[in-house]
């Protein structure tokens, strides 16, 4: 049974913790509730509980609490899509799951990872000096000749994907795992995604599935994210709960004509992987994204 427009702006209010006031059908997601990555992707997250699945499309142009419940409304409503935003389903430590093993996840309905090849390296490049996005990335907008950027690609690289769009069947991203230590069992990662998606909470849940990927694939104690200041902002209501900060190094990067902080983070294995969390840290349970 479909909800009524008040009952679908009384569960957005509990759910994000509002005053039912707030939640109104012309009140705009970003300014009215301050809305990061992760809370925009508990927005999808719900909308997902209720079985609907939206489009790459849907997701981008939502703007207010109006569009959330059209979105609703126009979607027929399929019992077995309940969920389907979730990467995985979690197993109990003590599970018996002999036989039943499967692979890390590499794609939800949204997206798939790929291996970079030679042919994805010019997208890499124009993603990587976006003057819009570029910034977030190592480079702090610095533009590198494209010799130079290939030659340096893989430099510290444990493993890399180009994140691909089921809906468009094109490249809209990377995710990286780099400078990882087998012996002490800690790695860095970091995403970058082209424009049209930052803020959205599809970078959020890429990075989700490449984390736990990461987790399921190499013996981590955890996963470090290098954060400037002036990017972490974008998702910092996942501290305490997608990931811990763990240090802060004190105007650590330049960029814009001063010294800014960078934030180091860290993500501990989700519980499915049956291993002590060392550090009493938080791990993955929706998405973060690291953005170097």
């Amino acid at each position: 049974m479909q909800m009524t427009q008040a009952d679908f702006e009384g569960l957005l209010a509990a759910r994000l913790g509002c005053e039912p006031p707030q939640v109104s059908s012309t009140a705009v997601l970003e300014d009215s509730f301050g809305l990061d990555s992760f809370r925009r992707l508990e927005l999808i997250t719900i909308l997902a509980e209720a079985g609907i699945e939206l489009t790459e499309k849907e997701i981008t142009s939502l703007r207010t609490v109006g569009d959330l419940y059209d979105a609703y409304s126009r979607a027929q409503v399929r019992p077995d899509d309940v969920g389907s935003l979730r990467a995985s389903t979690p197993v109990a430590p003590d599970a018996d799951v002999t036989g039943s093993v499967m692979p890390a996840p590499r794609a939800t309905k949204r997206f798939r990872f790929e291996p970079i090849s030679p042919e994805l390296m010019p997208f890499m490049y124009r993603m990587a000096i976006d003057p819009d996005v570029g910034h977030r990335w190592k480079f702090r907008g610095f533009v590198p000749d494209f010799e130079n950027f290939c030659a340096g690609f893989k430099a510290g690289a444990l493993v890399q994907f180009a994140v691909i769009s089921n809906e468009t069947r094109q490249p809209v991203g990377q995710v990286v795992c780099y400078n990882c230590d087998h012996v002490q069992r800690f790695a860095f990662f970091a995403a970058l995604f082209v424009p049209e998606l930052v803020g959205t909470g599809i970078p959020v849940e890429a990075s989700d599935v490449f984390v736990r990927y990461l987790f399921a694939t190499w013996d981590l104690r955890k996963i470090y994210m290098e954060v400037p200041a002036f990017n972490f902002g974008s998702f910092s209501s996942g501290e305490g709960r997608q990931f811990e900060v763990e240090g802060i190094l004190k105007n650590h990067s330049y960029y814009a004509g001063r010294h800014w902080d960078q934030y180091v983070l860290a993500i501990y294995p989700p519980p499915e992987h049956g291993r002590p969390n060392d550090g009493g840290g938080r791990v993955f349970t929706g998405g973060s994204s690291g953005v170097r």
